[in-house]
């Protein structure tokens, strides 16, 4: 047969099909003889590079040092929380970094509205990150305000110390340390810098250790003028006494106690005020004062002793 060849098994079920020609066309090319064969299988081993045994994700080496890394971050953050909380700050630090972000907010709307007035732009900028700039000029302001009170109130007559200085310092490097994987710290290189190792920072916190002595003075002449303008006679104090016994707080009689207690306070709290170092301690019988004649001196002439004082005199009589 010219182009046509029998089909074998025709061939063998039917031995006279031999006369039947199937054309079948030759391959011209090896891929045409290839194009019949199944497709090879992925090698096992390259499949469990992408899919896990229980079809979980296989991580490569980069997500294991990164997961590594986070849990040791962790456990650093641990440990600084357990070390503030065992020395007390745990509460103070954020109190401070709260205190900085109103103030640099406050203060940066400030400076827009000064700069407009002057017919410029200033663009107000994030109190984070912490940069040692933004710190100095928060703690030049921390330097010279005053105290304040449990209920945010400031005091009076009063100055911010070395203590606080140091210990806002410390805060914000603390708050630092504890954000430097944050993207603003990651791509903020100068906040990887310990505050502390800035030149502007250790003036500050220089200058506030050399005034200390200067400050606890000015604060105490301050609190003598504050007093000084509040003082009280003898009769307005003597009637302050007795009107903690003759008008009681409260309208129940068993009040008269609390009465006591406050009259007891401002009549020991006035006997100790200014006595200095160098005097004996407070007696409680201090508060109990008679006027005790001196007729040698003048008819008319007497002075004011304590109840212990006079007990002291009598005790000397009987002796002599």
């Amino acid at each position: 047969m010219d182009d046509s060849v029998i089909d074998p098994v025709l061939l063998a079920l039917n031995p006279e099909a031999r006369n039947l020609a199937v054309p079948v066309e030759p391959a011209t090319h090896t891929s045409e003889l290839l194009d019949d064969k199944e497709p090879e299988k992925e090698d096992d081993e390259d499949l469990e590079t992408t899919v896990g045994e229980a079809g979980g994700t296989v991580y490569t080496l980069e997500q294991q040092d990164k997961i590594i890394s986070e849990e040791v971050w962790k456990l650093v953050l641990d440990r600084r929380a357990k070390y503030k909380a065992d020395k007390g700050t745990s509460k103070a630090y954020p109190r401070h970094v709260k205190r900085y972000e109103e103030w640099w907010d406050e203060n940066e709307k400030k400076r827009v509205l000064k700069e407009a007035e002057a017919g410029n732009v200033w663009t107000a900028r994030p109190a984070h990150p912490i940069t040692a700039e933004k710190a100095a000029l928060f703690l030049d302001y921390e330097s010279k305000r005053p105290k304040k009170s449990r209920d945010g109130k400031d005091i009076p007559n009063t100055r911010v110390g070395r203590s606080s200085i140091q210990q806002t310092i410390s805060a914000l490097q603390n708050y630092r340390s504890d954000h430097q994987r944050d993207e603003d710290y990651r791509n903020c290189p100068e906040s990887h810098i310990s505050l502390r190792d800035n030149i502007e920072i250790r003036e500050i916190e220089r200058s506030a250790k050399a005034d200390e002595p200067e400050r606890q003075k000015e604060s105490q002449e301050m609190k003598a003028q504050g007093v000084a303008n509040q003082t009280f006679t003898t009769d307005e104090l003597i009637l302050m006494s007795n009107d903690h016994l003759t008008n009681p707080n409260g309208r129940a009689k068993v009040n008269i106690h609390s009465s006591i207690r406050d009259r007891a306070m401002l009549l020991f709290t006035t006997a100790m005020a200014l006595r200095g170092d160098d005097t004996r301690s407070i007696l409680l019988s201090d508060i109990l004062i008679r006027d005790v004649p001196l007729p040698d001196i003048g008819l008319d002439h007497s002075v004011k002793v304590s109840l212990s004082q006079l007990a002291q005199l009598c005790t000397a009589d009987i002796n002599y």
